[in-house]
């Protein structure tokens, strides 16, 4: 993942705002563009409960603006079947001349992407799976730095506690 300074969680129920569509689409599919990704977003955030969408759509932010259907560096599929497993040069950072294959709302890489298909039985890519694996690598990775149940601790509103969620999942998605 990448990473700009946003905290986590956000107030329960809270949603970022929707993410302009990219400029190098031609104007007039911006609109259409824009009212697929809401629906794409209605559909399967309706399955998750609303402190789980708060979260996952504050790790999504600066991930993929929200968006479900990108590729690292800016390029969009359209192809949900299966993660694109595109691998993309990384033109800058650290990792510089490596490459990444991070695709979807949450940027999964081909290997984590297809760990979780398998052990939560995933048939595609969809926006919905995105989100299942998403909360599934989250809550792991939470148990996994911490011992504790993230959906306790989303629930708390500790908020010593919720401070705690950014760096349990930052190995993953920094911040």
């Amino acid at each position: 993942g990448g990473g700009g300074g946003h905290g986590f969680p956000p107030a329960p129920g809270s949603s970022p705002a929707a993410a302009p569509a990219p400029a190098s689409r031609p104007s007039g599919n911006i609109d259409a563009a824009r009212s697929e990704q809401d629906e794409m977003r209605r559909a399967a955030s309706s399955n998750m409960p609303r402190h789980r969408m708060a979260l996952l759509n504050t790790i999504a932010g600066p991930e993929s603006r929200g968006n479900y259907d990108i590729i690292y560096g800016g390029s969009r599929f359209s192809d949900f079947r299966d993660h694109p497993r595109r691998a993309i040069p990384i033109a800058s950072g650290p990792n510089k001349g490596k490459t990444s294959s991070a695709a979807g709302k949450y940027q999964f890489l081909g290997s984590t992407w297809d760990t979780y298909k398998n052990k939560l039985g995933l048939k595609d890519f969809s926006p919905g799976s995105q989100d299942q694996a998403a909360w599934a690598l989250a809550a792991d990775s939470y148990k996994n730095a911490t011992g504790g149940d993230l959906d306790a601790v989303l629930q708390s509103g500790d908020p010593q506690a919720l401070a705690g969620v950014a760096k349990a999942l930052a190995p993953i998605w920094t911040r």
